[in-house]
């Protein structure tokens, strides 16, 4: 009983040749290239919806890696804008380097490490030319701060509201 195989030929060698030069013939694209956060394939613009309908009020992005990748997240300077006229002080202010006790710049450092989805040392450079690990410093003390103080844990929460609403 001979069968063919997938149109390629009656025997499972010649059906092996004639797939490898149908392969090697065919478009070279990489449909992978198209893959967003390993999980959303399809065009920006579809992507773009399924970001907006489905993960805009996803907050946990701890539980699920991939999902910092395909979440959309406001840019740095969307968060500076925010902290900045929340607490009534200029985005110079909160950019520039030299002020050692500036909340508006440590939670402006401080969102925008939780998310902005840049690293330290990126967000080092937007903040002053500081070092990454000065980033993260400021980022653990509003953390701790926070477990203490009631005001400070309010007002990221309340700041989280309107960036999210940005």
């Amino acid at each position: 009983m001979l069968t063919e195989f997938c149109g390629f030929g009656r025997g499972p060698r010649i059906a092996r040749n004639k797939y490898k030069t149908y392969v090697m013939e065919s478009d070279p694209a990489d449909p992978s290239k198209d893959i967003t956060g390993s999980s959303l394939l399809g065009s920006k613009a579809f992507i773009k919806w399924a970001q907006t309908t489905f993960l805009a009020d996803h907050c946990d992005t701890n539980g699920i890696p991939e999902l910092k990748r395909v979440k959309p997240c406001p840019s740095v300077e969307e968060i500076v804008e925010s902290v900045g006229r929340y607490f009534k002080t200029p985005t110079e202010a909160i950019l520039t380097r030299g002020s050692k006790c500036n909340q508006a710049r440590d939670i402006a450092m401080y969102l925008s490490r939780q998310l902005s989805g840049c690293s330290g040392q990126e967000l080092g450079c937007l903040f002053g030319d500081i070092t990454g690990a000065a980033i993260t410093m400021r980022c653990k003390r509003v953390t701790e701060s926070r477990l203490k103080n009631r005001k400070l844990k309010r007002d990221l929460n309340k700041l989280l509201k309107i960036i999210a609403n940005n």
